[in-house]
């Protein structure tokens, strides 16, 4: 089975308020490795602040996936996920949790369902956590819209008392929030606010909200922009933080970028019709190149060749029916999404297209 993979590397500066830190400026270095297959996805990821008082704050996480079959009733996931946060003088907080999701809906449009457990250590503690999970989400042209709802019940060490020891106190809270993200051509934009309602431990509402920017000014290099105000995670270790960031982002393999051709990628368009044998035709017409190539969840996204006749390129592929993702190339250069479909975001931040097939 083929994956598609991407790695970037970030290096910037951060002006954050941070519990531990004070108020400060820092020098942020960072890297994520996303690894997606068609039935198995794997995301990792590494931050680190350094001040100039010589402090330093560290965060990483891994997530694996296993995806189920898709059905008439949707298909069941099932997600580890594993993370870490350290700060100068302090012991880390560890985190490991196991979530299953039932998940109904396409790429369009759709919501999911789920229930994990796990534990986590902080200060030389250890308890466990009981974490269930609510989304939904919509596509609208290039606007990605996504809703969550989560509550998370834990146990925190209270303060120890003379004669008695420490004792583990319970802590429940819910987390409701909404984003947007809008790809443009090289550019994307995205923001996030929540709120939080606290039962039993936390009894005040608070809020958050974080917004970015990233422009790719050539395939493989990017700025990223950012501001917002983060609230504390207990399970994860991040403290509370307000922080306003500016970075450069490296990627191994290439994404559309400003400086991509406008004219080679705006004119691209793609149809595809039944064919024999159950097979369908896949036609892209207005590539101005040597070579044209297709892939999608169809091909397991395997890069598939084209034959050129005339001015139109065509192949033949089973695809079943339903909505599938699908993305062009020409001449080995960025994939991209066919001008005449509708655009979303795939799990590595390239830009796809949806077909759907009666």
């Amino acid at each position: 089975m083929h994956a598609q993979w991407q790695l970037t590397a970030d290096a910037g500066v951060s002006h954050l308020r941070q519990a531990g830190l004070g108020e400060a400026s820092a020098l942020t270095l960072g890297a994520n490795l996303d690894v997606l297959g068609d039935r198995t996805a794997l995301q990792t990821g590494f931050l680190a602040a350094r001040t100039s008082a010589d402090r330093w704050t560290t965060q990483g996480f891994a997530a694996g996936a296993l995806r189920g079959a898709q059905g008439r009733a949707g298909r069941l996931d099932l997600t580890g996920f594993l993370s870490s946060f350290a700060a100068t003088s302090e012991r880390p907080t560890v985190s490991s949790e196991v979530m299953a999701q039932a998940r109904h809906g396409g790429s369009e449009a759709g919501g999911a369902v789920g229930l994990g457990g796990g534990v986590f250590s902080s200060n030389g503690g250890v308890a466990p956590l009981l974490h269930l999970q609510a989304d939904a989400w919509r596509n609208v042209r290039a606007n990605q819209l996504l809703g969550e709802a989560s509550l998370v019940r834990t146990q925190l060490t209270a303060v120890p008392v003379p004669t008695r020891g420490s004792r583990l106190v319970p802590l429940s809270y819910a987390d409701f929030s909404g984003s947007w993200r809008r790809d443009f051509a090289g550019l994307t934009l995205g923001a996030l606010a929540g709120m939080r309602t606290g039962i039993d431990g936390i009894a005040r509402v608070d809020g958050w909200a974080t917004a970015e920017a990233t422009a790719w000014i050539t395939p493989r290099s990017a700025i990223v922009a950012g501001l917002g105000r983060t609230l504390e995670d207990v399970v994860r270790g991040a403290p509370r933080t307000r922080f306003v960031s500016v970075a450069l982002r490296f990627a191994v393999r290439p994404q559309p970028s400003l400086t991509t051709r406008r004219g080679a990628v705006a004119g691209v368009v793609v149809a595809v019709e039944p064919s024999s044998d159950g097979r369908q035709r896949i036609e892209v017409r207005g590539a101005a190149g040597s070579r044209v190539e297709v892939m999608g969840d169809f091909t397991n996204w395997n890069a598939v060749a084209l034959e050129r006749n005339g001015g139109v390129w065509r192949t033949e592929w089973v695809v079943s029916p339903g909505l599938h993702r699908i993305a062009l190339r020409i001449d080995d250069g960025v994939w991209i999404a066919p001008a005449n479909l509708p655009r979303v975001t795939d799990d590595l931040g390239g830009v796809v297209g949806l077909i759907t097939i009666p």
